[in-house]
């Protein structure tokens, strides 16, 4: 059991278990460092969070995918 702080809205930590468990598994597996550049296949559920892992880590993290919308939402 993970608890999440009364101060933090359940509703916004939801994904960060599942979806999120399984993006910073794949990252992490990556050996991530600062300067590294990243590869995410797909800007989904575990994409987008996948992206801001890395990003957080210091990493630069190229993504693509099949949806213009979801590149464009990649972006931000």
């Amino acid at each position: 059991m993970t608890p999440v702080p009364d101060s933090f809205d359940s509703a916004y930590a939801a994904p960060l278990f599942c979806l999120g468990i399984s993006a910073y598994k794949a990252v992490k597996a990556s050996r991530l460092a600062i300067g590294k550049t990243v590869g995410i296949f797909g800007i989904g559920g575990v994409g987008h969070l996948a992206i801001q892992i890395a990003k957080i880590h210091g990493a630069r993290a190229v993504a693509t995918s099949r949806a213009r919308k979801r590149i464009d939402l990649s972006k931000n």
